[in-house]
């Protein structure tokens, strides 16, 4: 699997194609997601936390979110697959339970958790039972 992190890794830095900068500051947060038939991935905000950050979706498309309600949280793709998901900005909870609306997670791999700010990762990895590895990241506000 190390190979394949590492394949996915370097296909996800390429341009994004919707205009949305990425941030160089901050040490991003890397995941890995095996996308269904379903094609979709919400990423949960809880709404007592502050977010402001890009997504690049890792298919070519890129999102702004600034809020825990915000719509751009969301994210359909075109095809069942391997996809990395990268987050620049700030990011201080997500959680993992109801994504797709299955009952369990897709996420493979956490290669990086990054600098985004972190301060909550309760129930982050809830039912992930797919997730192989999670990398280095800064978790001291946690």
């Amino acid at each position: 699997m190390p190979a394949l992190l590492v394949l996915l890794f370097t296909l996800a830095c390429g341009n994004n194609n919707d205009g949305v900068v990425l941030s160089d500051d901050v040490t991003p947060f890397i995941s890995v997601w095996e996308i269904g038939d379903n094609r979709v991935v919400e990423l949960i905000l809880p709404s007592k936390f502050d977010y402001n950050f890009t997504i690049d979706w890792g298919d070519g498309h890129t999102s702004a979110v600034s809020a825990a309600n915000d719509k751009e949280a969301s994210h359909v793709y075109a095809q069942p697959g391997i996809y990395t998901i990268i987050i620049h900005g700030m990011l201080e909870a997500w959680r993992s339970t109801a994504l797709w609306g299955e009952t369990d997670c897709r996420l493979v791999a956490v290669p990086q958790l990054g600098d985004v700010g972190f301060k909550d990762l309760l129930r982050s990895f809830a039912d992930c039972f797919l997730l192989g590895y999670v990398g280095a990241g800064d978790t001291a506000a946690v």
